[in-house]
């Protein structure tokens, strides 16, 4: 299996169905894998996707079996794909989950978009923040720095948290 669920390419080829993505398109992918059709994916919730992990999908989250959506470089109880530390990627329902790069944007400020700045962005709305209170981030890697930037961003950018 190869690792790796955070990644960003150029498009070398496509198949027949695939009609969003052509050649040389500069392409983040995100690392859960969504066909863009089911309830799930048309409900906004791609990570829960019905049709990307058909062996091990269910409603109930078992310990090895029921899980959701598949995900890049994991294992086969989410669907066994692999991952992005390749030199080639096959990225299935490609007409939904990558996402076209501008070209006035850095490698390096994008890539964190497919995983690590929606994952503190997350965490920074779990945590109900509502502005005014100490927020204390434990553990500042890259998910942690990203929460702390989204908290910081959100009130220079508005002069008060949103």
């Amino acid at each position: 299996m190869v690792m790796g669920h955070e990644f960003m390419g150029i498009v070398e080829e496509t198949g027949p169905q695939v009609t969003e993505l052509k050649k040389g398109d500069r392409v983040v992918v995100p690392f859960p894998i969504a066909c863009g059709g089911c309830f799930f994916c048309g409900h906004g919730l791609p990570g829960h996707c019905e049709n990307s992990n058909p062996e091990k999908y269910g409603p109930e989250g078992g310990i090895l079996t029921e899980k959701g959506g598949a995900l890049f470089g994991y294992t086969d109880i989410y669907g066994g794909y692999d991952g992005g530390q390749a030199q080639y990627v096959r990225v299935p329902y490609a007409n939904f989950g990558p996402r076209k790069v501008r070209s006035d944007f850095t490698d390096e400020q994008v890539l964190f978009l497919t995983d690590i700045f929606p994952t503190g962005y997350t965490a920074v709305g779990w945590g109900e923040i509502k502005g005014g209170e100490t927020v204390a981030v434990f553990g500042c890697g890259p998910v942690g720095i990203d929460g702390t930037e989204v908290c910081v961003g959100a009130r220079s950018a508005t002069g008060h948290w949103t």
